[in-house]
């Protein structure tokens, strides 16, 4: 693992980085004004103007995302090398990469030095707020991602097996061929979310809520499915077996639904 080291700024600096820019951007908007005059003859249509005007709004929007992005990287230290590194500073920096809000994730994560298949595995990352994140094929093995916010991300082929993701929110997230394997899932909010082809056997999935989930080839032997919401999920071709809180009527409502029982564990249900 090879870490950058960075240099906190001051605010002073960032107060002087912040008006260069202002002033930059004011510049080239103008310049574009001026073109935009002299292409019309001086007598712009007002359409022309209101999209100059929108154009030169998006274009400072940009910059300073993107100038905002860079000071963000800079301005958190990193120890510089594996012998100084305490696991702490780490995880905090990853948190502070998860909720930066802003579309630049990978990049971030790139700049900063981490290996999203090594660092993250094993973090305490619980309360992270990673809405929207994307975190395709990232290693969060092990992590304690408890009560964070991950909805509506993509965490599509990411190991999460044995990951702590008690009251998680996960709700819209994109799961798909994830690896849950032993995760505890307690009070997790899955509504809504794709975990198609995703393991979840062993998993503890007490009380969470799969209410429109998409668990269409999942696996999910052994997984404790008690007060498990799985009102409307899709579950063509879902694996289940040895599920603890299923009961029978439960059991032949998801079958009937397309799930696939040992026939062994099936018995004709009641009426």
């Amino acid at each position: 693992m090879t870490l950058i080291k960075r240099k906190q700024i001051s605010l002073y600096e960032e107060a002087e980085a912040g008006l260069n820019s202002l002033v930059k951007q004011t510049a080239q908007v103008g310049a574009g004004l001026l073109m935009m005059l002299l292409l019309t003859g001086g007598n712009p249509p007002a359409f022309t103007v209101g999209l100059s005007v929108v154009g030169g709004i998006a274009f400072v929007a940009w910059s300073e995302e993107k100038r905002l992005t860079k000071f963000y990287v800079r301005q958190s230290p990193i120890p510089s090398s594996p012998e100084s590194t305490s696991q702490v500073s780490i995880q905090n920096y990853i948190k502070q990469i998860l909720e930066a809000n802003t579309n630049n994730l990978s990049e971030l994560v790139k700049q900063a030095g981490l290996n999203p298949y090594e660092d993250l595995a094993g973090a305490d990352l619980s309360s992270v707020k990673g809405i929207g994140c994307k975190l395709s094929r990232f290693n969060l093995s092990g992590a304690d991602l408890t009560q964070a916010d991950l909805s509506r991300a993509d965490l599509s082929f990411a190991n999460l097996s044995n990951a702590k993701l008690i009251n998680v929110k996960l709700c819209r997230a994109d799961l798909s061929s994830a690896d849950l394997r032993n995760a505890l899932l307690m009070d997790a909010n899955l509504s809504f979310a794709d975990l198609s082809d995703a393991n979840l056997s062993d998993a503890d999935l007490i009380n969470a809520n799969l209410t429109t989930a998409n668990l269409s080839n999942a696996n999910l032997h052994n997984a404790n499915l008690t007060s498990t919401n799985l009102n409307n999920a899709q579950v063509e071709n879902a694996q289940f077996g040895k599920n603890a809180g299923l009961d029978e009527k439960a059991k032949y409502e998801l079958k009937r639904r397309g799930a696939i029982f040992p026939q062994d564990e099936l018995i004709p249900v009641q009426v």
